[in-house]
């Protein structure tokens, strides 16, 4: 489909080009002689018509089609190896994630995941939503972690929402809809 939209662009682009030349053409025509000038003009079109083509080729017209549910899975992945790192950089500046016990900012998010004690999980049920710039993952998660020193195994549902930055995907919001009292 990609390379049928470069055709598409490729074809339309030659016909404004073409359109553009015969205009061009035509004010030759009316104030100067054809011959002489038609000559001098003929290799600009021809250099004007190479480097559109090689900028359409090469420009990088794909969509970025980004899974959210791959996305979770390596967020998840990261918190359970601690790799803070990952979680650092995958974390957008205004971050807030909401769970029983109150909100949370990027920093108090980043210290409850450096405290988690994550056992096994099961991640399923995923619908994401997207358009342009954010993209909202709910699921559902069975787990067994530890959160303020209480420890908890119950399948809850939860929603993650990334935003699209010039660096890519962020995570930008988090609801972890697991009870801490039982």
């Amino acid at each position: 489909m990609e390379i049928f939209n470069k055709y598409i662009m490729f074809l339309d682009t030659s016909f404004r080009i073409f359109n553009f030349c015969d205009s061009l053409v035509s004010i030759f025509k009316n104030t100067a002689k054809k011959g002489r000038v038609m000559k001098q003009f003929a290799p600009i079109v021809l250099i004007g018509l190479i480097l559109a083509i090689v900028i359409i080729f090469s420009c990088d017209n794909k969509s970025e089609d980004v899974d959210g549910e791959v996305l979770v899975k390596e967020v998840w992945k990261a918190m359970e190896e601690c790799n803070i790192d990952f979680i650092d950089n995958i974390m957008d500046p205004a971050f807030q994630s909401i769970h029983q016990d109150g909100p949370r900012n990027k920093a108090e998010e980043i210290e409850l995941i450096k405290g988690l004690d994550m056992g096994d999980y099961k991640l399923t049920d995923f619908t994401v939503t997207k358009n342009a710039n954010t993209m909202n993952v709910t699921y559902f998660v069975e787990v067994t972690e530890t959160i303020d020193d209480e420890v908890l195994t119950k399948r809850s549902a939860r929603m993650t929402v990334f935003s699209k930055t010039p660096e890519g995907w962020k995570w930008i919001s988090h609801a972890n809809q697991v009870p801490i009292s039982s």
